[in-house]
């Protein structure tokens, strides 16, 4: 699915970016990727840049064509969290998903996601899905959570070409899956990070303890404090590690 349409840089500003730029070219469809070294202008979640050393580590941009409902764009997120997960359970890996996609190892995040929807009508048309997955690299800025990478884990240094590979298998294969009716959400919720788990968590200037007991389908965090439930989006909370 992801090897008839490959564009690849030896640097570039950001992948999804240039991804993006594409969206009226015929080659703008389903199966295309975009790689690269390096990214000078690497994007996170919530607006956050992605620092990574050039020709280290898996950088890339995906363009799949959901057709799903606005209301169901959290699936797009647990498919393409939970290809990154299986895909290091391959290696021999302990991964967590940190609500939404973040994956982490031993609480030191490992990879990020970016997904950037085309809707039309009320319907997701295209999804940009940009990855990063540390492989190779053993220096970090200072994070919260810190980073790790698989050569660190694993002890041994990898090859980028050919995890890469692996990665875009698993994710065409959950793909797959997914449109063939397979749910998600309950392997989703297996692989979460500090599913019910007492943790510390901040919102605005406030830190509470609570307990999260699942995310909903539209992608909201359920935590349970003082025995009750509240709900939380992506930018309203953080994680206290």
């Amino acid at each position: 699915m992801f090897n008839k349409n490959h564009i690849y840089f030896e640097d570039i500003d950001s992948t999804n970016e240039f991804a993006l730029s594409l969206r009226r070219m015929p080659l703008f469809k389903e199966g295309l990727i975009i790689t690269t070294d390096y990214q000078s202008q690497g994007k996170g979640q919530e607006g956050n840049k992605w620092y990574s050393k050039k020709g280290l580590n898996i950088l890339l941009s995906i363009v799949i064509e959901p057709r799903i409902s606005l209301n169901k764009q959290f699936d797009i997120s647990k498919l393409v969290s939970l290809s990154c997960y299986n895909f290091l359970l391959c290696l021999g890996l302990s991964p967590r998903i940190k609500w939404p996609n973040d994956i982490l190892i031993n609480n030191k995040k490992i990879a990020g996601v970016l997904i950037q929807n085309i809707v039309s009508n009320d319907t997701i048309s295209y999804s940009v899905i940009g990855i990063g997955i540390n492989v190779n690299q053993h220096n970090f800025p200072e994070f919260t959570p810190s980073a790790t990478s698989l050569s660190l884990e694993l002890k041994k240094q990898q090859n980028c070409v050919y995890l890469r590979d692996k990665f875009l298998e698993n994710l065409g294969n959950y793909l797959i899956d997914y449109r063939k009716g397979c749910d998600l959400d309950v392997v989703y919720h297996q692989a979460l990070f500090l599913k019910d788990k007492m943790a510390n968590f901040q919102q605005a200037n406030q830190k509470f303890k609570g307990i999260i007991r699942r995310v909903s389908l539209n992608g909201i965090l359920e935590i349970e404090v003082n025995k009750s439930i509240k709900e939380f989006k992506t930018q309203e909370i953080k994680f206290i590690f």
